[in-house]
């Protein structure tokens, strides 16, 4: 997910991101924002939350044409963008892992993956 700290549709979107991982063992939730640091630290639902949550640049964020958060993107473990939208709700986005288990593979690929695995986890 696209997230911004002081986004309260974020907030709950989050919420989502950490029921869908407790409920299904093959989800993995991350958070990328341009946020900074302390901003993160200050917001307890991005503090607190188990999901991991990478900083990057604006140019980032500008690659995957995010206009508004937040933004979720379905990624299989190749890569591959299944599925993408906003919602801040666990139906709206289990309905989006509902639409990216049947989508076949696309041709979409996800823009520096390796960007945020090597980025630092926030706190």
């Amino acid at each position: 997910m696209f997230g911004d700290p002081l986004c309260i549709s974020c907030e709950r979107a989050l919420s989502a991101i950490e029921r869908l991982q407790q409920d299904d063992q093959d989800a993995y939730g991350l958070v990328v924002t341009y946020a900074e640091r302390r901003l993160i630290e200050a917001v307890s639902a991005f503090r607190d939350s188990p999901v991991p949550i990478h900083i990057v640049d604006q140019a980032s964020v500008d690659a995957y044409h995010v206009t508004q958060t937040p933004y979720l993107f379905i990624i299989d473990p190749s890569g591959h963008v299944k599925a993408r939208g906003i919602t801040d709700t666990l139906s709206g986005l289990q309905r989006l892992v509902i639409e990216a288990r049947r989508r076949p593979l696309n041709d979409i690929q996800l823009v520096g993956v390796e960007q945020f695995k090597n980025e630092v986890r926030v706190p």
